[in-house]
C-alpha cells in the first residue's frame, strides 16, 4: 500500500514525522477561572460556621428542665443557676471551684464528675465541664468565658458521664 500525502501548502510548515503537530495555545482565561472557582469551593468548605445571635445550638436550660420533669428537670434548673452564679464570680473557674459548686447542690461526691481545668502542659483550658449523674441521666454543665451551657445526656455504659480520666 502506498501512502497518499496532501500537497504542501505554500507558507505552512509541515511537521516532520518525528514531530508532533503544533497545537494552538489555549486561552488562559478559562483555565484561570476554573482554578479560581475550584480554590473558592475548596476554601468555603473549610470555614467554621459560627451561629449568629439569633441561632441556638442547644435548647436552653429552662426548656430542658420543662422537658424533663421530676428530679432530672429539677437538677437541670439547679445546675444552671449554680453555674451561672459561679461564672459571674469566676468566668474561667478551676476544677476545684466547679467540683465544690456541684457538690454544694447536695449531690453525692460519687455522682459528680469534673473535667480538667489545665492542659498537660499547664495552660488553662478554654472551657470546663461538670456533670451530675441522676437516675439514668447526666446533667452536664459547661462554663466558657463566663457563659454557661447545660445539656442532658444518658449515662454511659461505664456508669459515668465523661469518657476517660478527668483527674
Amino acid at each position: 500500500m502506498t501512502k497518499i500525502q496532501a500537497a504542501p501548502q505554500p507558507g505552512v510548515r509541515q511537521p516532520r514525522s518525528h514531530e508532533l503537530p503544533r497545537l494552538r495555545p489555549l486561552s488562559r482565561m478559562p483555565l484561570s477561572l476554573g482554578l479560581a472557582l475550584a480554590l473558592g469551593l475548596a476554601l468555603s468548605a473549610c470555614t467554621n460556621h459560627t451561629p449568629s445571635t439569633g441561632e441556638t445550638t442547644a435548647p436552653a436550660a429552662s426548656q430542658l428542665a420543662s422537658e424533663s420533669p421530676g428530679p432530672v428537670g429539677s437538677m437541670v434548673t439547679k445546675l444552671n443557676q449554680a453555674l451561672t452564679a459561679l461564672a459571674a464570680k469566676s468566668p474561667q473557674p478551676s476544677q476545684d471551684q466547679l467540683r465544690s459548686t456541684l457538690q454544694g447542690l447536695g449531690v453525692a461526691a460519687k455522682d459528680v464528675e469534673v473535667s480538667i481545668s489545665k492542659t498537660p502542659t499547664g495552660l488553662d483550658v478554654d472551657a470546663i465541664q461538670g456533670s451530675v449523674k441522676i437516675e439514668k441521666s447526666c446533667v452536664i454543665g459547661q462554663v466558657r468565658e463566663g457563659k454557661v451551657a447545660v445539656t442532658l445526656q444518658p449515662v454511659l455504659s461505664t456508669g459515668k458521664c465523661f469518657v476517660g480520666d478527668q483527674s
